[in-house]
C-alpha cells in the first residue's frame, strides 16, 4: 500500500520494492509469495485508506508493507499537524 514510491514512479525497473520484498519473504517463508500493490501518485494516508477499504486486494492479506509519508509531509505545509498523521496512519493499519 502506497503513493508513487509504492508504484515504482522514477525508478529503473519496475516495483523495485515489491521485488525485493517478495523475493525475501518467499526466502524466508521458503514458498511462494503472491504480491498485489494497492498505490496511487500523490496520496496521503488518509487517501492511502480510502483506496485501500475499496480495493479487492484490500479484502484479506496475510501481510501488509506500507509505503507512505512523503505527501504527508507535504500536508504540514498546509498546516496538517504530524500528529493527525500518526492518527491516520494508525487509522490504516487497523
Amino acid at each position: 500500500v502506497g503513493d508513487s514510491i509504492c508504484m515504482g514512479v522514477g525508478a529503473s525497473s519496475p516495483a523495485p520494492l515489491q521485488t525485493a520484498c517478495v523475493d525475501r519473504l518467499a526466502t524466508l517463508r521458503g514458498m511462494p509469495v503472491v504480491w498485489h500493490t494497492v498505490a496511487e501518485t500523490g496520496a496521503d494516508v488518509r487517501q492511502l485508506r480510502k483506496l485501500l477499504l475499496r480495493s479487492e486486494e484490500g479484502r484479506g492479506f496475510d501481510i501488509a508493507v506500507v509505503f507512505c509519508g512523503v505527501n504527508d509531509g507535504k500536508q504540514i505545509l498546509r498546516g496538517r499537524l504530524p500528529s493527525a498523521f500518526r492518527r491516520d496512519l494508525s487509522d490504516l493499519c487497523k
